[in-house]
């Protein structure tokens, strides 16, 4: 899957296996994705810019 941005760094799956998160550092950006439970495919959601130097998340 394309990662939505340049140089995916760090990436997160919710709990509930919902959404997955993809930290993209060379292109300072975050993307969400909704993951579907039968077939895993991902479908991009929102895309959220101008996070300089999106290395890491981390989820409270």
């Amino acid at each position: 899957y394309a990662c939505g941005g340049g140089f995916p760094r760090n990436f997160f799956i919710t709990p509930d296996d919902q959404f997955v998160l993809v930290a993209n550092q060379h292109s300072n950006n975050l993307v969400q994705y909704k993951i579907d439970a039968n077939s895993g495919a991902l479908t991009k959601l929102k895309e959220f810019s101008d996070i300089p130097g999106a290395l890491c998340i981390k989820m409270r």
